[in-house]
């Protein structure tokens, strides 16, 4: 997988976050061999949005958050699930967009028949709503409508169950 400025990438732990830059071969440094010996290795530059840090440790917390090794790199990417210059591209059902969750993503093309038959000129989610045989527009959004995204997976750990305190 190449990883190039403007992506959006989706990691397998749900972290979401965009490549601000990446520099191939940046620098030279050294990596902790075993507790007497170190290593030269080729450094990349890596800078994401978003919680930079926190993703990187989820994925091995001794790679260092901006400069890791081609072999710190192909680990990282190792656990990039999608890619893309558009978000849309990388949500997935159960996610949360603008605060309502993804029921549904329809690709360009797909159609939808109920009271009225939509044909999706474009890539869009559903979220939740009530009224089955018809969708409202506002619970349709296409890509440039995102504002704000939760996965699946940060609100399964974020979650406090009831009853599990006993």
């Amino acid at each position: 997988m190449k990883l190039e400025v403007g992506m959006y990438i989706r990691t397998d732990k749900g972290f979401i976050a965009k490549v601000k830059e990446f520099k191939h071969h940046y620098t030279k440094g050294t990596r902790l061999v075993d507790d007497y010996s170190v290593k030269e290795v080729v450094e990349n530059y890596l800078s994401l949005d978003g919680n930079q840090c926190r993703l990187i440790e989820s994925i091995d917390y001794s790679i260092p958050p901006c400069y890791p090794s081609d072999e710190e790199l192909d680990e990282i990417k190792s656990h990039i699930l999608k890619a893309s210059y558009n978000i849309i591209d990388i949500l997935e059902e159960g996610d949360y967009v603008n605060g309502i969750e993804i029921i549904k993503i329809y690709e360009k093309g797909d159609s939808f028949t109920g009271n009225h038959n939509y044909i999706f000129k474009e890539k869009t989610i559903e979220v939740c709503n009530d009224n089955y045989e018809t969708i409202p527009h506002e619970a349709l959004f296409i890509n440039n409508e995102i504002e704000t995204i939760v996965t699946k997976e940060q609100f399964e750990q974020m979650v406090y169950k009831v009853g599990d305190d006993k």
